[in-house]
């Protein structure tokens, strides 16, 4: 992997700069005004979820945030939220993002198997 150059390490620290400055803002806006806050974080999510491509993603993304704010609205106590996000994020895991992760890891099996058969044919 090649070392970024100036250009890129001036570009990200840009980008740091800018992300702290909009965090220090959140932070604030949380802080005075616990409401506005909330409607800028779902504004924010929505732009982010738009700017996916992929339609299939996006619907995906869209439904995943429709979880995260219905468990945020009925939950309560930060508590009783940290623990309903936890059980939820949990159950994703488990039962989407290891069998995915075990497809891919099949699928990487074949394909190495398929280049070794390959190779041995072309020798």
């Amino acid at each position: 992997m090649k070392k970024p150059g100036r250009w890129e390490a001036v570009e990200k620290s840009n980008r740091t700069k800018k992300a702290l400055a909009e965090h220090a803002r959140l932070s604030e806006l949380y802080k005075k005004d616990p409401t506005s806050f909330e409607l800028e974080r779902r504004r924010l999510i929505v732009r982010e979820i738009a700017q996916c491509h992929d339609v299939r993603l996006r619907k995906k993304l869209e439904q995943f945030q429709s979880d995260i704010n219905r468990i945020i609205k009925g939950a309560g106590s930060d508590e009783n939220k940290l623990m309903l996000m936890q059980a939820m994020l949990t159950h994703k895991f488990v039962n989407e993002f290891i069998p995915a992760l075990k497809s891919l890891e099949q699928i990487s099996t074949m394909l190495k198997e398929s280049d070794n058969k390959t190779h041995l044919k072309l020798c």
